[in-house]
């Protein structure tokens, strides 16, 4: 009986991991890696991380906010996720926030690691925003 048990335990679990899932995206959390990536491909000519408004917005006080931004001549309000930054940063002119319709973010030409890498440095500096 107990092995029984066991058996079917085991099929009900190998069958649970069939199942078709979302895949997760990628997380490297090692923020002091994506400031120094941040620094060193020029992020910091138009962002700023103290709040003080540049070229681009400012990066320090968006993660887990509403932000309305201009997608295809339309004004839409978006919460700023994990999501929304690496979609930022991949295709950058698919979506501007209000008020920087006229920046041009030039493309980063970086990997998926690199830029993995710089989302984790945006949401630890929200994060720890004093």
């Amino acid at each position: 009986m107990v092995k029984n048990l066991s058996v079917f335990i085991l099929i009900a679990l190998l069958a649970g991991c069939g199942g078709k899932k979302k895949p997760e995206l990628m997380h490297v959390a090692d923020p002091e890696k994506g400031e120094a990536i941040f620094k060193s491909v020029g992020c910091t000519a138009c962002h700023s991380v103290s709040g003080e408004k540049k070229y681009g917005p400012p990066l320090n006080s968006i993660f887990d906010k509403e932000v309305v931004v201009i997608r295809n001549g339309n004004t839409e309000k978006v919460r700023v996720d994990r999501e929304y930054i690496l979609r930022s940063m991949k295709d950058p002119e698919f979506e501007k926030v209000s008020g920087f319709q006229k920046s041009k973010m030039p493309s980063l030409n970086l990997s998926r690691e690199e830029i993995e890498y710089l989302v984790d440095y945006i949401i630890f500096i929200n994060k720890n925003n004093h």
